[in-house]
């Protein structure tokens, strides 16, 4: 993308608020921390999960480089829905103030069945 990392994990922070994360600093200038929990699975008589997100925003090419790392949660349920949004909604906001984004591609840490 081209934007600054100032603007672009400015508008990061916006979709994590947008979906009820709160949002920490982080150690680095250009980097942010981000948890939920996910109270609905106390329906099934469990402890709610955790969801932590980490985002950093790196120089990159002609623009910055957005990484998202969904560190923790249950993501074979609700998070597996959320994390998609939450890049389409920062990517969103940032077409909206004109900047030129590329979307790369998904890694996956968690193993295939």
């Amino acid at each position: 993308m081209t934007a600054g990392q100032d603007v672009a994990l400015a508008q990061a922070v916006a979709a994590l608020r947008a979906r009820r994360f709160r949002v920490h600093a982080a150690p680095g200038p250009a980097r942010v921390e981000a948890e939920r929990r996910n109270w609905w699975t106390l329906l099934s008589e469990m402890l709610p999960e955790r969801w932590l997100v980490d985002v950093t925003a790196v120089p990159g090419g002609s623009g910055t480089l957005l990484r998202w790392t969904f560190v923790r949660g249950g993501y074979d349920g609700a998070l597996a829905r959320c994390a998609p949004r939450l890049v389409d909604d920062a990517v969103g906001r940032l077409r909206a103030l004109g900047v030129e984004v590329t979307v790369g591609e998904w890694e996956s840490s968690v193993p295939s069945r």
